[in-house]
């Protein structure tokens, strides 16, 4: 009876001991990655809470925020548009003329940013803004296929 008891709790020690060894295992050779993140924050620097209607002639604020998991320091470029609100935008169709602003930032593995930026519209319409997330190479700056887009309509007040 009580070598059965002993081979029990001597079998269940090994199993838990096992299966605490291959989680520490796949742990410390399992790491994410590399990618990137990109974001559009409201002017509390927050998600959601867009603008949906902006005057003729008045500007709204809004922020870029990027995340860097590439396991390096990246250089990224964010290129952002002001488009037609039918102009079509995804990883594989997007602006490719000049754009409203163009940002640089250095960002390390595993850290953050977040760019300040302000819209006017001249016109009234609907519009859409746009934002690209490029990451140089070593040579030459390559779209992430990472973008993002917010709606606008401009009226007059």
């Amino acid at each position: 009876m009580i070598d059965k008891k002993i081979r029990n709790f001597t079998t269940g020690f090994f199993i838990i001991i096992a299966v605490i060894i291959s989680i520490n295992f796949a742990m410390s050779y399992w790491k994410p990655g590399p990618y990137s993140l990109l974001a559009l924050l409201n002017d509390n620097k927050e998600l959601g809470g867009y603008p949906s209607k902006v005057p003729v002639n008045s500007s709204t604020s809004l922020y870029v925020y990027i995340e860097n998991h590439e396991n390096k320091i990246a250089l990224y470029q964010i290129k952002i548009y002001i488009v037609n609100s039918s102009f079509i935008v995804n990883s594989t169709h997007y602006p490719n003329w000049k754009p409203y602003y163009v940002f640089y930032d250095l960002i390390n593995n595993n850290q953050n940013d977040t760019i300040p930026f302000n819209v006017t519209f001249n016109k009234q319409g609907d519009y859409k803004i746009v934002i690209l997330l490029y990451m140089f190479n070593g040579t030459n700056f390559v779209f992430t296929g990472l973008y993002n887009q917010l709606y606008i309509n401009s009226t007059v007040a």
